[in-house]
């Protein structure tokens, strides 16, 4: 009975080893692409008040601090690769980009896979409106 039952544990805890990653990808997923739609949300209510985006490239921080200070975001996001929320001017841990065309007319959100530059997910006004 006692081996029944360490068999059993063992394969529990091999599951969950496997498991475990998985279920920590898949939640980091979503709070990326929560992130993207909160961020195109603001992006959109700017260009609305100022018929034009943001004028230059920068990091998602800098993007998140220059909405919040114009009122366009509640508060700063949750980064999701800290689950903190966002660090503004600059978030050590930040793999949210903002870029823009020369006019300032469309823009691109591009969110990298930690400690890579591979990207995860993009939305931008053009190509890439929805995650779905």
């Amino acid at each position: 009975m006692k081996t029944r039952i360490i068999g059993l544990l063992i394969l529990v805890a091999l599951w969950l080893g496997i498991m475990l990653p998985a279920f920590s990808e898949k939640r980091l997923d979503g709070q990326v692409k929560e992130l993207l739609r909160e961020v195109q949300t603001a992006l959109q209510n700017y260009h609305v008040d100022e018929e034009l985006y943001p004028k230059s490239k920068m990091s998602g921080a800098e993007l998140i601090g220059l909405l919040d200070e114009g009122g366009y975001l509640e508060a700063p996001p949750l980064n999701p690769w800290t689950t903190e929320p966002y660090q503004t001017p600059d978030d050590p841990i930040d793999f949210l980009e903002y870029e823009t065309d020369e006019l300032a007319e469309t823009y691109t959100l591009i969110a990298r896979t930690k400690d890579s530059d591979e990207v995860h997910h993009i939305l931008d006004s053009t190509a890439h409106h929805s995650l779905e």
